[in-house]
């Protein structure tokens, strides 16, 4: 019975959503949310390269003694 006085409760918030976009879900992906994914995956972009040209400097023996 509490499923049936639910309803209209749904269909008022519903009609006033579309009238007054008050309770208008926010955009999950805005200008921000694009611009923060660029960065992230530029950076993981030159990580890989410098990992993938390079090699690793223990690996060759070439350990500097000043650090």
């Amino acid at each position: 019975m509490e499923e049936l006085s639910a309803r209209p409760r749904n269909c008022g918030a519903l009609i006033m959503a579309m009238l007054t976009g008050q309770l208008s879900i926010p955009p999950l992906v805005e200008t921000g949310t694009i611009v923060d994914l660029l960065i992230l995956i530029v950076g993981l972009c030159i990580v890989l390269m410098r990992t993938r040209l390079s090699p690793s400097r223990a690996a060759n023996g070439d350990i500097d003694s000043d650090g």
